[in-house]
């Protein structure tokens, strides 16, 4: 037999079988509608039938009647009156006995009129209405005009015989009035929706298809997801980061059903990812665990070797503080400020963009404004990456080209004791002048021990290596979950992304001026550009800077130097975040 034969009996063979599946659908779903019987019950000549009940008002405070005081096609129409009790649902219900059937649909038609109330509620179920979240509420118009309401219930297979149907209306407090007139209660029972033909049934499925609820937002927030996975695939900007962090956002706006409901990945109820963030990004864990394995990867020798840089990273934080106040002042501008306002927690949050470190920035956040740790950590992890574009232009406009070609003396070698001694060091000055900082440091200086003690390589290897890996996999993919439509699409967000730029770039000048003070304070033995590595952006910012000096001298060498700052800096970001924390 040949290829070609094969595929036309297995090709025919799936059409039968999908054909067959759909007969025995469609007939299913025929004989399963059974006949349709429908009982009316019609106007309110009288007021058999009828119950009053309320949910929140005193039940002597209230009353139902019949009313002929307002001329209408019947004779009577149903008032329900409250006043002086309070706030609450008055109501009338009536319950019918529907028998064994697989399916019901219940449907209220009547006229109504109502005063001084915050809106007329309905309801259908199985049980009585005992909550006002049993209720939906339907719109209405003045109170000086009778309007049409029609309001349908479906139950696709109720466990109990009775059914139970409610109106009413949400009293304010004062004197409140609901007439209804000409109704029409409608019961069809076995009017099963899942359908009586195959149409019906793809209709059915059509309607759980989460895409129908996505909106425009959605589309463009997922658009911006593919950009970030162009960027970090094509481009090479981050993509350890950028690409989980892109799935992320592009998940989180793919709406899915369960139970009936509209969710995504990220919701409380149904969402996978919710579970993940609230035991690791909401408690802080993976932000501190990335910094295990950045101090397991860490070596301190350059600072060691030349303590003096370490100003050079306290410098760089000015970009901090300098966005802070910003972002702050923001509020009080003619207009813009009627637009875009931050409080002091989300402008310490956005400031921290500044430090160039994404786990500090996502820590930081967390504890200060938890709905802005999706902006915020885009915009950090963005300008890491753009470190090579951003920080060239700053660090040639603050200085000349007779500080950048200048050659620094090779660094002193840093024994063994002195890289142990040196975490401990940090540990005890950190507990001692900044305690809300100890978090970060204590766990960046645990993963340099276990780095140089030279005892646990196993312990180093999984710090910086499997465990790093793993936590940057779901750090990044919650970061990016947190990024849905509605939170994202905001003036604030191009605030941040403004201010979390300026943020940066104030922190490379800071750098770069420290660098011209020590230039000139050593007598022209300190290049000024190793000062733009004081971010913390590492090793990119110290890449940059050996870049930018080999242009002006190719027998220039800073990578080494600037390590010294750049290695401060993050030990300044985990400082400055702790400065944060504990002010405001």
């Amino acid at each position: 037999m040949t290829i070609a034969r094969k595929r036309s009996l297995v090709v025919m063979f799936y059409g039968i079988l999908a054909i067959s599946l759909l007969i025995v659908i469609s007939g299913s779903a025929k004989s399963s509608g059974g006949a349709v019987e429908k009982d009316v019950f019609t106007t309110f000549d009288s007021f058999d039938g009828w119950a009053g009940a309320s949910v929140g008002v005193d039940d002597g405070s209230w009353n139902v009647s019949l009313d002929s005081s307002i001329p209408r096609s019947k004779p009577y129409a149903l008032l329900i009156s409250a006043g002086g009790a309070g706030t609450g649902i008055v109501y009338i219900q009536r319950s019918e006995d529907i028998g064994m059937t697989a399916a019901i649909k219940v449907t209220l038609r009547f006229q109504v009129r109502i005063e001084n109330t915050t809106g007329l509620v309905v309801y259908a179920g199985v049980d009585r209405p005992e909550r006002a979240e049993d209720f939906i509420t339907v719109p209405t118009v003045g109170s000086d005009q009778y309007q049409g309401i029609e309001e349908s219930f479906k139950f696709e297979t109720p466990d109990e015989r009775r059914i139970f149907v409610a109106i009413g209306m949400n009293s304010s407090g004062g004197i409140s009035e609901l007439r209804i007139d000409d109704m029409e209660l409608v019961i069809e029972k076995g009017a099963r929706e899942s359908g009586r033909s195959i149409i019906d049934f793809v209709e059915r499925f059509a309607g759980t298809l989460g895409f129908i609820t996505m909106s425009w937002k959605n589309f463009l927030m997922i658009g911006i997801s593919l950009v970030l996975f162009f960027l970090a695939i094509k481009k090479n900007f981050e993509p350890l980061l950028l690409v989980p962090i892109a799935f992320g956002i592009f998940i989180v706006n793919v709406p899915y059903f369960i139970s009936g409901s509209t969710v995504n990945i990220m919701s409380p109820d149904g969402g996978a990812l919710n579970i993940v963030y609230t035991l690791g990004v909401a408690t802080e864990l993976f932000p501190l665990l990335v910094f295990l394995g950045i101090g397991a990867m860490t070596d301190f020798g350059p600072l060691i070797a030349n303590p003096k840089t370490a100003l050079l990273g306290g410098a760089a934080q000015f970009g901090i503080f300098g966005a802070l106040f910003v972002a702050v002042g923001i509020g009080y501008v003619p207009f813009i400020g009627d637009i875009i306002h931050y409080t002091i927690q989300e402008a310490a949050s956005i400031a921290i963009i500044g430090s160039a470190d994404g786990p500090t920035t996502i820590y930081t956040a967390t504890q200060l404004a938890p709905h802005l740790v999706g902006p915020v950590a885009i915009a950090a992890y963005s300008y890491m990456a753009l470190v090579p574009i951003i920080q060239p232009p700053i660090m040639m406009a603050l200085t000349t080209k007779k500080e950048r070609s200048v050659k620094m003396e090779q660094l002193r070698p840093v024994s063994q004791t002195e890289k142990l001694i040196f975490p401990f060091a940090c540990i005890i000055l950190t507990a001692l002048l900044i305690p809300a900082a100890i978090p970060l440091v204590g766990m960046l200086m645990f993963g340099n021990i276990l780095k140089v003690c030279g005892v646990v390589d196993r312990l180093s290897e999984t710090a910086k290596n499997a465990l790093m890996n793993t936590i940057v996999i779901l750090l990044s993919i919650c970061v990016g979950a947190t990024m849905n439509a509605d939170t994202f699409l905001q003036a604030k967000t191009l605030g941040i992304i403004a201010l979390g730029l300026a943020a940066f770039a104030l922190g490379t000048a800071g750098g770069v001026l420290m660098g011209k003070l020590m230039y000139i304070t050593s007598g022209g033995k300190v290049n000024p550009l190793i000062g733009a590595a004081g971010v913390s952006a590492v090793p990119m910012a110290a890449r940059v800077v050996q870049k930018v000096g080999q242009r002006e001298n190719p027998g220039n060498y800073l990578l080494m130097h600037a390590m010294g700052p750049n290695v401060a800096g993050v030990i300044g970001s985990a400082v400055a975040a702790g400065v944060l924390l504990a002010l405001v």
